[in-house]
Formats: C-alpha cells, sequence, structure tokens
C-alpha cells in the first residue's frame, strides 16, 4: 500500500506556501516520491493543478532541496513546487524518513 500525507489547504492566494512539515511512516530505498497539488474552491469539485515525482535516485542518500516542475497541469496552469527532503541515514525498508515541505509517497495539497 501507498504512503500518503495531505497538507492544510491554504486560501486567498495564488501562491501558496504551504511550509508543511510530516515524516513517511515507511519508504524503500526505490520508491518514489509524487507530490500532487490540488485547487479546492467552496461548492466545487477539486481539481488537479499538476504533479511532480522525485526518483529515490533523487534524494537518498544526500537528501534534496528545490524546485520540481508540475507536469500534467490542470486549468492551463503551469509552475513548480520548492520542497527539501531530508533522507533516512540507513538503507532499506525505514520507517521514519523526515520529509518537509509538501514531501510525500502521494501528496494532495490543496489551495483555493
Amino acid at each position: 500500500s501507498q504512503a500518503r500525507i495531505q497538507s492544510k489547504v491554504i486560501s486567498g492566494t495564488l501562491a501558496p506556501v504551504w511550509d508543511h512539515n510530516a515524516t513517511l511512516a515507511q519508504w524503500s530505498v526505490g520508491d518514489a516520491l509524487i507530490f500532487t497539488v490540488w485547487d479546492k474552491d467552496p461548492n466545487r469539485r477539486d481539481e488537479m493543478i499538476g504533479r511532480a515525482q522525485l526518483s529515490s535516485a533523487a534524494f537518498f542518500p544526500a537528501g534534496f532541496e528545490g524546485d520540481l516542475p508540475l507536469t500534467q497541469p490542470g486549468k492551463g496552469a503551469n509552475g513548480s513546487l520548492r520542497v527539501k527532503i531530508e533522507a533516512p541515514r540507513c538503507t532499506g525498508m525505514w520507517g521514519g524518513a523526515p520529509m518537509s515541505t509538501n514531501s510525500a509517497k502521494e501528496h494532495k495539497a490543496a489551495l483555493s
């Protein structure tokens, strides 16, 4: 099964800053991180803004900090997601990889 982390909704801006920190419960070398950004408006269906993926080779073992371009954009949007990943200090299955700023295997971030 996939681990999933969701940030809080940031309202009233077209340039949200989540400043979200989380720890991924289980992670294995080779697992990619997938970030999905959503637009959330009252009385309307959530709409995907875009998606970004980061392979484990890009953040393990040294970590990663930078911008990931959003692909599959909805609503004609384009942009990027800034993330910082602190990799675990051991190999194999690990239950506690510190993740910050919108980090998860499958992440649903919402804005309105």
